[in-house]
């Protein structure tokens, strides 16, 4: 293996591992978040009797885009405390 051709590879590896970190970082409080939400909202759906499928869809629908929401929002507040674009080279 060439010397440009390894540290070439080092490079790649450093990088992928860096932004394995931040992911990391940045999945605790949202999937914390998701679970909450989700045993409240599973426990407050079992209390109201929520058996038809209606009532069930809306409540689901609901937790799912309040929940987009708080991801957009935290990965954007964690992006911009570090100067960070919305939307990176790799995402475009």
């Amino acid at each position: 293996m060439e010397t440009n051709q390894a540290e070439e590879n080092l490079h790649v590896i450093r990088t992928i591992m860096e932004r394995a970190a931040i992911y990391r970082r940045r999945l605790g409080p949202i999937m914390l978040c998701a679970g909450l939400t989700g045993v409240i909202l599973g426990i407050g759906g079992f209390v109201a009797k929520l058996n038809t499928p209606r009532p069930f869809l809306i409540l689901w629908s609901l937790a799912a885009l309040w929940l987009a929401g708080f991801a957009l929002y935290l990965n954007r507040r964690e992006g911009l405390k570090k100067g960070e674009p919305l939307f990176t080279s790799s995402l475009k």
